[in-house]
């Protein structure tokens, strides 16, 4: 996740300051499995808004939580009611790091982190993500996901992406 917000920065024009956000919602947007599997995203958002980060201030653990809770399942739209609240900076930012960690979370849907290395490269109307896999790891089950990602990546940042082995 950290490295496409490093190699996407271009792309989604956040300030740096959002980088913790995305580092705390990356390392726990799965914490929540240890309630329950089914809705975890939720369970990680709970966890994580009503835990003790440090270095993290209220609004940014609020944030985080954010990040973490839209890294599955429904997009995060303004309509949303948790996301009614943030002031448009905060939504745009919640909005563009969650996207970012959907795609980053499709990558190792398989959890035996088959992926060697992504190379993100934006020309014109595409933004592509070059995938190298581990030796004798298949991505099949990755590149399925990350092709359910694309439309929202679309919606959000208003590029086509390529997800694509190399």
């Amino acid at each position: 996740s950290l490295g496409l917000l490093d190699q996407l920065a271009a792309l989604h024009q956040l300030p740096a300051a959002t980088r913790p956000l995305l580092e705390t919602a990356a390392w726990l947007h799965d914490v929540g499995h240890a309630v329950h599997y089914a809705k975890h995203h939720r369970h990680s958002q709970y966890l994580i808004l009503h835990s003790d980060i440090p270095g993290l201030t209220d609004r940014e653990r609020l944030l985080a939580s954010l990040v973490a809770r839209f890294h599955r399942r429904s997009p995060p739209e303004r309509t949303h009611l948790e996301l009614e609240p943030l002031s448009p900076a905060e939504f745009t930012a919640v909005r563009r790091l969650s996207t970012l960690l959907r795609v980053a979370d499709s990558l190792d849907r398989s959890h035996q982190q088959p992926v060697k290395q992504v190379v993100a490269t934006s020309r014109g109307n595409v933004v592509q993500l070059r995938v190298r896999p581990h030796p004798r790891r298949d991505l099949e089950l990755e590149f399925w996901d990350a092709a359910h990602e694309i439309e929202l990546f679309g919606k959000v940042f208003d590029k086509t992406l390529a997800v694509v082995k190399g």
